[in-house]
């Protein structure tokens, strides 16, 4: 994932959601943050992205694989998605 604006906000959300923050460089008056984070995670984030930078930021995703998920995981968005929360 690719984000262009950075805030403490969006650092702060992003801890939230588990990222694993790998770069974070500044072009003139965009900074550019890339970390890996879990799809399931990142369900309605462009809306919450615009609500906290006022439409400012965007950003990009692409799959970089897949890894295991612990029981305890599996159980959470299984429980999450299937409305058993």
């Amino acid at each position: 994932m690719n984000i262009l604006t950075i805030e403490g906000d969006i650092l702060a959300d992003l801890a939230q959601r588990r990222a694993s923050i790998s770069s974070v460089s500044q072009s003139g008056s965009e900074s550019r943050l890339t970390a890996e984070v879990p799809v399931e995670s990142l369900f309605g984030y462009s809306t919450l992205l615009r609500r906290l930078t006022s439409g400012t930021a965007r950003f990009s995703m692409e799959v970089q694989g897949y890894l295991t998920m612990t029981d305890q995981q599996t159980q959470t968005v299984v429980q999450k998605h299937s409305g058993i929360v």
